[in-house]
């Protein structure tokens, strides 16, 4: 989930030409850079003073967020921290690590390693899989989707998919049964499933359009996506098309735990709506190319991690923000010095207790603890970054 940084290539809009778009992917490719793509791994924010609010608030309420979090009555309970994913320095090699950065274990490999790439890899809601996206050259048309066991053996191609969407950072997303996956393809949005091993379609775009970043809601009933920088949910099976909104910049969407919001950037900004398509609010607005880009949302709902990039073009730094639902409460946890090019955007531990991002001007990917504290590198090379939960 590397970009080009900022900003990173927008889907077509209604005047907007793919073609032209996609050479530029290639001239990219040539010159062998990380692209951008998405993963957004949730989990939940756990902050010692946050911590100790609700212990000093009841008992009760501090042992369920201890254990899990509230959501509609119930107490949903939280995933262990497990190893990070990651490639090597050329994008051939998909690897697993532990946090720290020690155990490493090939899992997955390129054909080629001077003409292949792996990107945009997530780990299944259960951690025992990881999908990832490989090309067979350096065309961007030529990608395939596959998964493979945590441990590296039974590598399984799901579908051949053109592009995938990769050219505008698109993402495959589990659903969270993890008995499919969504994901682009050069015509509109797939789903394969994993059970019967066939790929169908979900949606279809046309050759004017893309419809990328894709996320499954948390009760599994909707998939949202960007479709000409407009928001839309789709049911899995194709039925329901509904229009959320009509930015024509939107992308990157994600669901809060509860399913009942959305956050998403565009324009320089993190906005969030509900789920329907109402009560869109703007929390934060950037300067041109700074960000902010790529909110997510903690399990527990309390706060939105998101990545900015101050500076000017030519000029910009890396910087890990948090902040409330509301937009209230911004802390900057992290700020590296000029100048930043490639970059991942931070995504939680499934704990909730650390984040991890990457950044050509940190040094790398790093860890640190969810307030910003113990910062350390997990390794020396810019790389997607995907942590695996452990149930």
């Amino acid at each position: 989930m590397s970009v080009l940084a900022p900003p990173p290539v927008r889907p077509p809009t209604e005047s907007g030409e793919p073609e032209a778009l996609i050479e530029e992917a290639r001239r990219r490719a040539r010159k062998r850079r990380l692209a951008y793509t998405v993963i957004a791994i949730a989990a939940v924010a756990v902050g010692v003073a946050l911590f100790g609010l609700l212990k000093n608030s009841g008992g009760n309420n501090a042992t369920a967020f201890a254990n899990g979090f509230s959501s509609g009555g119930k107490t949903l309970p939280l995933s262990a921290n497990g190893k990070l994913a990651l490639v090597d320095s050329t994008g051939s090699l998909l690897s697993s690590v532990n946090p720290d950065g020690s155990a490493p274990r090939l899992l997955a490999r390129c054909r080629d390693f001077t003409a292949c790439r792996i990107r945009a890899f997530a780990w299944s809601p259960d951690g025992e899989r990881l999908l990832f996206f490989r090309s067979d050259g350096e065309d961007i048309s030529s990608y395939s989707l596959y998964v493979v066991d945590a441990d590296g053996r039974n590598i399984k191609e799901l579908a051949s998919c053109g592009f995938c969407g990769l050219l505008y950072g698109s993402r495959a997303t589990w659903s969270p049964d993890g008995s499919s996956v969504a994901f682009t393809s050069d015509n509109g949005l797939l789903v394969a499933d994993l059970v019967r091993g066939t790929a169908l379609p979900l949606t279809r775009c046309g050759s004017r359009c893309a419809d990328v970043f894709p996320a499954w809601s948390p009760d599994g009933s909707k998939i949202v996506f960007a479709r000409k920088g407009s928001l839309y949910t789709v049911k899995p099976d194709g039925s329901d098309l509904t229009k959320l909104t009509g930015d024509h910049l939107a992308s990157n969407p994600t669901w809060s735990p509860d399913g009942r919001k959305l956050a998403f950037d565009g324009g320089n900004q993190i906005y969030v709506v509900d789920a329907d398509g109402s009560q869109r609010a703007s929390l934060l607005t950037g300067s041109r190319g700074s960000g902010p880009f790529v909110p997510s949302w903690s399990p527990d709902g309390r706060r939105i991690l998101f990545f900015y990039t101050p500076g000017t073009p030519g000029a910009f730094s890396a910087e890990v923000w948090v902040m409330n639902p509301d937009g209230t409460s911004r802390s900057r946890l992290y700020h590296s010095g000029c100048c930043v090019d490639n970059w991942s955007p931070p995504i939680w531990s499934p704990n909730g207790n650390s984040i991890a991002f990457s950044a050509d001007s940190a040094g790398g990917v790093l860890v640190m603890k969810s307030d910003g504290t113990q910062l350390h590198t997990a390794s020396s090379n810019p790389s997607d970054v995907a942590w695996q939960p452990i149930r």
